[in-house]
This record gives structure tokens, C-alpha cells and sequence, in this order.
């Protein structure tokens, strides 16, 4: 039961209280949950993050709408998967996926990123 009216089935973001028979709402920016406390699936653009519904924290990214933490030391945004970084901290250099706190050999700082050397470095 929604808004006093049966259903066969709860509406998105609501889930069947088994006890009462009604429809209770999810916590907040979800689509698909069990109880009021938790979350299995969360409204678009926001991921699962420590049982709620968020933007992923830095060194975090969004995979099928859950957050997981990037694989690689020193990187604040992965994408396509957790060994991949985008973006490294604030002191460190992206180069080959990888966060650098010096620019490897034949490298030289550019910004945020290491960039091949064009004659000697």
C-alpha cells in the first residue's frame, strides 16, 4: 500500500515494510532498497558509498553506480577501472595511470602530468 492505495509492488524508492504491508520510503536518493537504513541502488548520478547515496569521496570513483576506491597510490579520480587514474593529488604527477612523486627519467613536470622529454632532460 502507497498513499493508501494497493499495488502490487512498491514504487521506486520505497520498499514493502513486511510487518505492516505498506510502502516506506528509501533513504534518500535511492531507487531500490530493503529497509529504511540501507541501500541497494541509488537514484541516478549518485553512487553507494558506505550504505548511502552520494557523490563518490576523492580517491573514489563510480562503477554501476557504487563507489570504489582507485587502486593506484596518490590518485583522486580512476576511471574505467580502479587501476586506471585520471587525476592524481595536489604534488604528484599523472604519468602511464600512474601518480609520481617526481617525474621518471625522460619525464619532465607539466602541470598536473609528466610529459616526454623532447630532447634531453
Amino acid at each position: 500500500m502507497h498513499e493508501k492505495k494497493c499495488h502490487k509492488e512498491c514504487p521506486v524508492g520505497y520498499y514493502e515494510d513486511k510487518e505492516t504491508k505498506e510502502c516506506k520510503s528509501c533513504i534518500s536518493h535511492c531507487d531500490q532498497c530493503d529497509d529504511s537504513l540501507t541501500c541497494n541502488y541509488c537514484s541516478e548520478s549518485f553512487s553507494l558509498y558506505e550504505q548511502i547515496c552520494t557523490y563518490c569521496p576523492l580517491g573514489y570513483s563510480s562503477f554501476n553506480r557504487v563507489c570504489l576506491q582507485c587502486e593506484v597510490e596518490n590518485c583522486i579520480h580512476c576511471s574505467q577501472k580502479t587501476t586506471i587514474c585520471d587525476e592524481c593529488r595536489i604534488g604528484t604527477y599523472l604519468f602511464n595511470n600512474t601518480c609520481y612523486q617526481t617525474c621518471p627519467d625522460g619525464t619532465y613536470p607539466n602541470g598536473k602530468i609528466c610529459s616526454p622529454c623532447l630532447g634531453e632532460c
